[in-house]
């Protein structure tokens, strides 16, 4: 019997502190303007302390964890080799190997609760299909077929089973759906006329089974609980938000989620009572927070590659060093970067460099700081200016100038725009775009007026050059708040 969907709950707030677990998740890295770099593997305690990456900052492209059952290894999925292929690494974070290299892609790893199995999603013809693979001989076994998408596949706690989400019934939208291991007696868990069910996970006794429930057609969502007999269904959420990814901890004693609930912001990571009450945030980053897993802290990871090395590709794992030392910038302040070994440094920065460092080598006035964010005050082109640079795990990747002062006339800054871009254009080449928009042709034909035109919205400008490990971008523009504003961005792309 599949249950029918309603909503009906009371939140209340709490904190907690899980000390035998950590929290396991991919760190989107944004840039200044918000656009999404690639992924990060990294580790937080419930408490929200102890934050630290564990993939490779040389390939942040790491997505979709999940931690082995006794808590020395962690799958995941990245894309550095072409398409998204499944890794393993030790839960320190050190030697990654390659587990599979085919030409499809593959995503959703899972661990089975003896950690001898891992189950994913590998796509066929455009179709989400499951495969289990045997770690120990990496052999393989497609335990779904068909025209059908089976996504997400967990394990049960006994072994015996396989949730995921499908679109089995053939009304385009999915709903939960429990499998036998082999693939077998696919048995619809979830009914709902008015959305869809998506991303479940086993509670730990196998009892239950949490999801997520997307309305339609506004594409908010709420968290849901159906028991695995099929004989009730609860809501943990009665605010809509937009939730992911839940999973119990292996106590039982919490769910964790990612989720822009509240004032979030950036979707960050939540825990939630498995009775609805005490939604606490537990990370609060200028980067995208998703894909929570749990990892057992009391393990020690094994030294070596993860698993039996019959198959796969050692690669190096995440440095742990903080980066290079830097002696006082002899770069002129109105300059732009350098180039050292084909990277170029913003105001004689490094990437790689820690919040410290950057702070002893920038002579402009430190105006705010927060946990990922520098921002210094300065005078770029005879213009006030603010001086950003953004770091995760202490490790610079972004930094910027950005003049937004109001002006009677525009001109000056089409000006330095200008003379900005023949500067970067001596020392880097032409730009790999180079793009001036109109969108009212009032002023196109008159230079003189083109100040005009730009505080008006009816102009803007955009230059961009790919280099070796980095992409400088200059736009200038008026937003749609109404404010001009140019904004010089160093991003590091490695």
């Amino acid at each position: 019997m599949a249950v029918i969907l309603s909503i009906s709950i009371i939140m209340a707030a709490s904190t907690f502190a899980q000390e035998n677990y950590s929290l396991v998740f991919e760190a989107l890295l944004v840039d200044i303007y918000g656009q999404i770099s690639n992924g990060v593997i990294c580790q937080v305690d419930p408490s929200g302390q102890d934050f630290r990456s564990l993939s490779s900052k040389a390939e942040k492209d790491a997505t979709m964890p999940s931690c082995s059952p006794d808590g020395r290894y962690i799958a995941f999925v990245s894309f550095r080799d072409g398409n998204a292929e499944l890794y393993m690494m030790n839960s320190d974070g050190t030697n990654e190997v390659r587990l599979t290299n085919t030409a499809a892609n593959e995503y959703h790893p899972s661990f089975s609760s003896d950690g001898k199995f891992l189950v994913f999603n590998r796509i066929i013809n455009k179709i989400y299909q499951i495969v289990v693979m045997e770690l120990s001989s990496r052999r393989e076994v497609q335990i779904t077929k068909g025209s059908n998408n089976f996504v997400a596949p967990k394990v049960s706690p006994d072994d015996t089973k396989i949730v995921c989400y499908s679109d089995l019934d053939g009304t385009g939208r999915y709903q939960i759906y429990v499998l036998n291991v082999d693939g077998t007696q696919p048995t619809k868990m979830t009914k709902s006329d008015s959305g869809q069910c998506v991303e479940p996970n086993w509670s730990p006794n196998g009892k239950e089974i949490v999801f997520v429930y997307e309305t339609v057609p506004d594409g908010d969502s709420y968290l849901y609980v159906v028991s695995n007999d099929q004989q009730s269904i609860r809501a943990l959420t009665s605010e809509p938000a937009k939730y992911y990814r839940p999973c119990w901890s292996p106590d039982g004693k919490k769910i964790a989620f990612s989720s822009n609930y509240g004032d979030a912001g950036f979707t960050q990571l939540f825990t939630i009572n498995p009775d609805g009450t005490g939604i606490t945030q537990i990370t609060d980053y200028v980067h995208y927070c998703q894909y929570p897993t749990w990892l057992k802290k009391s393990a020690t990871s094994q030294a070596g590659s993860p698993g039996p090395q019959t198959a796969g590709t050692g690669l190096p794992g995440a440095s742990q060093t903080s980066g290079p030392s830097v002696s006082t910038p002899t770069t002129p302040i109105d300059s732009p970067a350098k180039v050292v070994d084909g990277a170029p440094i913003f105001r004689g920065m490094l990437w790689g460099m820690t919040k410290a460092q950057v702070k002893a080598a920038e002579k402009a006035s430190l105006v705010y700081e927060d946990t990922d964010l520098l921002i210094f005050s300065d005078k770029q082109y005879g213009m006030p200016c603010n001086i950003i640079y953004l770091f995760f795990d202490d490790y610079l990747y972004v930094s910027s100038m950005t003049i937004d002062v109001e002006l009677t006339d525009y001109l000056p800054y089409i000006q330095a725009f200008n003379s900005n871009k023949a500067e970067l254009t001596a020392k880097y080449g032409n730009p790999t775009t180079d793009q001036v928009k109109w969108t009212n042709n009032k002023y196109k034909n008159n230079p003189a007026q083109w100040g005009t035109a730009l505080k008006e919205g009816h102009v803007s400008f955009y230059c961009e050059w790919n280099l070796k490990q980095v992409i400088v971008s200059s736009t200038l523009e008026r937003s749609k708040e109404g404010a001009v504003s140019w904004m010089l961005i160093f991003s590091e792309t490695l």
